[in-house]
């Protein structure tokens, strides 16, 4: 069996770095994070955006390496972590690690971190008018099912109600 390969993208949108980290941070691979992150922060950055969706594993040299990674922003930068799944969410829980950290706002950036969070809270509605109706039709799609399936119980109960007797053997030749 092979182990999937540590991949680490730095993308911008602006000042936002965002650094998807994918595989399995160890600490083998540990070095090659560091390595990316700080290419990646040498940039001004006013946020960072660590993307751990793709991590399947991460040991105590890959704590230590995301965490020397979020020291390297810049004072008042803030660190947001978006992904983890519930395992990797386990081990920073159990390290005691906290990744993500509140970032400063200078009074000329406020008026864009406002239509920032109205924007992402038209997302979110969005959101959820899409998942409420996707369970709206799940529940209909299941009760259809159910109905099918009951139909299909009835008829074949009818079948079976109304079919012709077995007819008895009759022997033929002398008696």
């Amino acid at each position: 069996m092979t182990t999937p390969p540590l991949t680490v993208t730095a993308t911008r949108e602006g000042r936002v770095c965002i650094l998807a980290v994918g595989g399995e941070l160890d600490v083998a691979t540990a070095p090659t994070l560091t390595r990316h992150a700080a290419a990646a922060l040498r940039q001004p950055t006013e946020r960072l955006i660590i993307d751990l969706s793709g991590l399947t594993f991460i040991d105590c040299s890959g704590v230590r390496a995301l965490a020397a990674a979020t020291r390297a922003v810049p004072p008042g930068c803030p660190v947001l972590v978006r992904g983890a799944g519930r395992r990797i969410r386990k081990i920073l829980g159990l390290l005691a690690v906290t990744l993500e950290r509140p970032g400063t706002t200078a009074p000329d950036r406020a008026d864009w971190l406002i239509l920032d969070l109205q924007v992402m809270m038209s997302w979110s509605e969005e959101t959820r008018a899409e998942s409420r109706a996707l369970v709206a039709e799940a529940r209909q799609v299941r009760a259809r099912r159910a109905a099918i399936r009951e139909n299909i119980g009835l008829a074949a109960g009818a079948r079976t109600a109304h079919r012709a007797p077995a007819m008895k053997a009759i022997p033929v030749g002398p008696p």
